[in-house]
């Protein structure tokens, strides 16, 4: 893309017949829970320094999160340079914009810009939660790791794993996980102990034990928010019908 500045025209020129080439991709996924990081990667090929500007953009245009770095200078003894971005607070789609500028080879030639798009999503992580009641006699002490139901198998969540864990003896506990997933469908899922004889003393481990989150819910509050709203609904209806006066209508006539 080249662009031409003169008494305030701006002309757009294909840039694909440069010598020089860059590709942008991410890292690893494409999506990541709402604050955190991803790293960004810009390979290229040039034959001489050239600055560039790295900025996250959301599906409006408008500047988002974090870059790092956001501004800087290609060097044509390297390939390639990482991108540090930090998703925006708020889940949606988002892409980082890399920009590269080239300055005119000669005076009054033209200046020529490289642009370059990587897709992200960020999302709001979904808080898998399990109570487990340890009904023996003794405290109990293990690791434990959540996993997500898939046809008739199970995938371990590898780095949901959490160790020493412990329940006292008639106590219960909550374990929690935050699961960041890109595309979200109502799936079932499980919390089971990692290499523990713990027989039947804690109860609420296992797929004998399963729970379901569902799509678009946040840590359940959907469904949470629904009931609530029904509630009030039904307490208003209450208090009007409790409410309604009661017309008198006096003594019934006696009869002539």
């Amino acid at each position: 893309m080249t662009v031409l500045l003169a008494a305030g025209f701006v002309a757009v020129a294909d840039d694909s017949s440069a010598t020089e080439s860059f590709e942008l991709s991410a890292k690893g996924d494409d999506y990541v829970a709402v604050g955190k990081t991803l790293t960004y990667v810009l390979t290229y090929d040039i034959d001489t320094s050239l600055p560039f500007k790295a900025e996250l953009l959301d599906s409006d245009g408008n500047a988002v999160g974090k870059v790092s770095p956001a501004s800087d200078s290609l060097s044509p003894s390297q390939t390639s340079v990482s991108f540090e971005v930090t998703a925006p607070d708020t889940a949606g789609d988002c892409y980082l914009k890399v920009t590269v500028t080239k300055p005119a080879e000669t005076e009054g030639g033209e200046e020529t810009t490289f642009v370059r798009t990587a897709y992200l999503k960020a999302v709001d992580p979904i808080v898998l939660s399990v109570t487990v009641e340890n009904k023996g006699d003794a405290q109990r002490t293990f690791t434990a790791c959540f996993y997500i139901q898939d046809g008739d198998d199970w995938i371990r969540l590898d780095d949901s794993e959490q160790e020493n864990i412990t329940v006292n003896a008639g106590a219960t506990r909550t374990i929690t996980y935050d699961y960041v997933v890109k595309d979200v469908e109502n799936t079932t899922f499980c919390l089971q102990a990692e290499g523990a004889a713990l027989g039947g003393d804690i109860v609420g481990l296992g797929p004998d034990h399963a729970h379901t989150f569902y799509k678009d819910a946040n840590d359940y509050k959907v469904i949470e928010y629904v009931c609530i709203a029904v509630l009030v609904i039904l307490l208003i209806v209450a208090i009007w019908i409790f409410r309604k006066p009661i017309k008198n209508r006096g003594k019934p006539k006696a009869r002539r």
